[in-house]
């Protein structure tokens, strides 16, 4: 056999040198594109894992997602959850073999991961929770329903705000009468027109002496439970430490803003999310040994010690929406005008003023209008409907039959009114949002303290947004073959942000 003999010339030796160099960098360059692709993959799914960890108690009771980022020591601690970051990392990137990791293709090593910003849900007056609680209860209710909702609610606050302050004007009749009076005494009038003065009052108030305009505040003297006639022995006797609530301490702060969507929609669904998630008068809850007041939302409208004084606030102030709107139905009824006109003209007439006739009359259809809202709020409590306004066939009152000792009786049933639970919503409507969501999120820590193991729960220390940098380190691994005393350092290293939220919008 003939043996062929080979050789390459200086040339060659370096071209081959060259181009294998030239194929190793191409190689090495698309792994380093395969490493930033699995460090980039690895942060979003970090995150992931992250939001994973939500506190379960506050899912189930009330559909809130929601991370503890408080430490051992119950304060805000968020070192935990890059501890956590960091040690998912390490175990979504170790290695699968027993192998020497170095000549891994996709080797990572995660170096660091570092919390940037944090949003907590107590963060800008809770409006972070009304974000919250809204976008969940965009899956309940559609935009239509919504609308037609804040119809109602917003026809509420108009009517609030055209009648004005009702009982002012009853005080005001009263005071200008007095000065009448006064007025005709000091200029001396004859004693004739005392005496008729005097038999005109006897006439307009009856053997009793009583005036139609004391009555408001005689009535209002008794108390709101007794004007109504609750059962005290049913009313809920549960009460709050208001020194240790939410919106009484200081709360710990996050530091990375987030968009805050607010407008009529949201204000509605958020409305309805405290409509179904906490308990009323009328809608208690099956498990009340798990809340601290069975009185929830008039807690979250009125913000009082007790169950008892939240009911009585509500009351109150269902009473004035409803003498409100009473009085705005009064000026429209011509025959109750023309009664309370002539009780006003008996009251005022001798003062031969008719400006003050009119205003004594306007003040008599206060008094009437408070009266009919008392027998309102009556019928609501006992679960029956009222209109917002009323027409002649929903009257219930007599403006002749009143007196200071009245004994009040349901209103007049309505089948196309609005419940107590509508007037809650109205209520809502109407207070201010940043009390609304600190008062609902005082209720929650409250009550998920009474689980086990959640005994020392925060609500702020719970994160529902935030911001991570993970850093990742390699080396080359072609580059070693491709260069002569190539580096066997760690080379590479990258940092991604990576935000995680559990709003829908982020």
């Amino acid at each position: 056999m003939r043996r062929l003999k080979g050789s390459s010339s200086v040339f060659f030796a370096l071209l081959l040198l060259l181009v294998s160099s030239f194929v190793f960098v191409l190689l090495e360059g698309a792994r380093s594109e395969g490493l930033k692709s699995c460090a980039r993959q690895n942060a979003e799914l970090v995150n992931e894992s992250l939001l994973a960890g939500y506190v379960r108690p506050l899912w189930e009771r009330y559909h809130l997602f929601l991370m503890d980022c408080a430490g051992e020591d119950g304060n805000l601690d968020a070192s935990r959850i890059e501890g956590a970051a960091l040690a998912l990392s390490e175990q979504n990137l170790k290695k699968d073999d027993e192998g020497g990791k170095d000549y891994r293709m996709f080797y990572l090593e995660a170096e660091n991961a570092l919390m940037e910003g944090y949003s907590l849900v107590t963060d800008h007056g809770g409006m972070d929770f009304f974000s919250l609680a809204s976008d969940y209860m965009k899956e309940a209710i559609a935009w239509e329903a919504a609308k037609t909702l804040y119809g109602k609610l917003e026809e509420a606050g108009k009517v609030k705000e055209t009648a004005g302050d009702v009982e002012k004007i009853a005080k005001d009749a009263k005071r200008e009468i007095e000065a009448a009076k006064q007025r005709e005494e000091e200029e001396g009038k004859k004693s004739v027109k005392r005496v008729n003065r005097a038999k005109a009052q006897e006439a307009a108030s009856g053997e009793t002496g009583e005036n139609p305009l004391d009555y408001i505040g005689k009535w209002r003297s008794v108390g709101m439970l007794v004007l109504i006639g609750a059962d005290a022995d049913k009313i809920s006797d549960k009460a709050i430490d208001r020194d240790t609530v939410l919106e009484k301490r200081e709360k710990n702060k996050g530091n990375m803003e987030i968009e805050q969507k607010r407008g009529w929609y949201e204000d509605v669904l958020f409305q309805e999310y405290v409509m179904k998630y906490f308990a009323s008068y009328q809608n208690p809850f099956e498990q009340q040994s798990g809340h601290v007041l069975d009185y929830e939302a008039e807690y979250i409208i009125a913000g009082k010690a007790s169950d008892r004084e939240n009911l009585v606030s509500v009351c109150e102030r269902i009473l004035l929406i409803r003498e409100a709107a009473n009085y705005i139905y009064l000026q429209t009824d011509a025959a109750k005008c023309a009664e309370a006109l002539s009780a006003a003209t008996l009251l005022a007439g001798f003062s031969g003023n008719p400006l003050l006739v009119k205003g004594v009359q306007q003040a008599i259809l206060a008094v009437w209008a408070f009266a009919e809202s008392v027998s309102d709020v009556k019928s609501l409590l006992a679960g029956e409907s009222i209109p917002l306004i009323k027409t002649a066939a929903d009257w219930s009152t007599d403006v002749g039959a009143l007196s200071e000792k009245q004994q009040f009786v349901k209103a007049k049933k309505c089948e196309t009114g609005l419940s107590y639970r509508d007037y809650l919503r109205i209520l809502l409507f109407m207070t201010e949002k940043k009390k609304v969501c600190l008062r609902s999120m005082s209720l929650i820590e409250q009550n998920i303290r009474k689980e086990e193991g959640y005994d020392e729960l925060r609500m702020d220390c719970m994160l529902h947004s935030f911001s991570m940098e993970y850093t990742y380190r390699s080396r080359p691994l072609f580059l070693s073959f491709a260069v002569v005393g190539g580096r066997k350092d760690m080379d590479y290293e990258w940092s991604y942000g990576r935000k995680a939220s559990y709003l829908t919008g982020d």
